[in-house]
């Protein structure tokens, strides 16, 4: 009876942790992020995230100052040619299939633009880009919920409480089985 007890419970504990883990899943081909901006135009304003760049910003039709590739929960951000952006220049993104829950600056190679001018309010990304200098090789990438990280490859505490709580059940089932099996001298 205590090792029913027991095994539930572990079983309880390793489920959490594994729904908490999944919460955080990155976003990936398919998923519909919206995009909006100002002073100049996000375009298009919606999009569906597959190969290549999804957005562009500047002036549908005519020119674009930023293109915008969101690739295997990465966020890469370069220009289409040197550029100064405005004071005032801004983009805010929303994923409408999995809501952006935390981002990691992985590089910036941007003047006059620091990681502390990317937010995240309720799911909304949003970027402040005033007075930023783009060189053409200029380029800011974002990893965005769980995404590729520049970090070590360290497991997570959810794959290490699952490994453990499995690693106990085999013990536990191991040892009930001793118990039930008379060693035969």
């Amino acid at each position: 009876m205590k090792m029913s007890k027991a095994f539930a419970a572990c079983a309880a504990v390793c489920v959490l942790f594994a729904a908490s883990a999944a919460e955080a899943a990155a976003v990936v081909a398919g998923d519909t992020v919206t995009c909006s901006a100002g002073p100049w135009d996000c375009f298009p304003g919606q999009a569906s995230i597959g190969s290549g760049v999804e957005f562009q910003y500047g002036s549908e039709g005519n020119f674009a100052f930023l293109n915008l590739d969101f690739s295997n929960g990465l966020l890469k951000i370069t220009p289409t040619s040197g550029v100064i952006l405005s004071s005032g220049t801004t983009l805010s993104f929303t994923d409408q299939t999995n809501a952006f829950s935390s981002f990691v600056v992985q590089s910036i190679t941007a003047t006059n633009w620091t990681a502390d001018r990317v937010s995240l309010t309720n799911g909304v990304l949003s970027f402040d880009f005033g007075g930023t200098q783009f060189f053409s090789n200029g380029e800011i990438d974002i990893a965005l919920n769980g995404g590729p990280s520049s970090s070590s490859d360290v497991p997570e505490p959810a794959t290490w409480a699952t490994m453990i709580g499995g690693l106990g059940m085999i013990g536990a089932a191991l040892r009930r089985r001793r118990r039930r099996d008379p060693a035969v001298a």
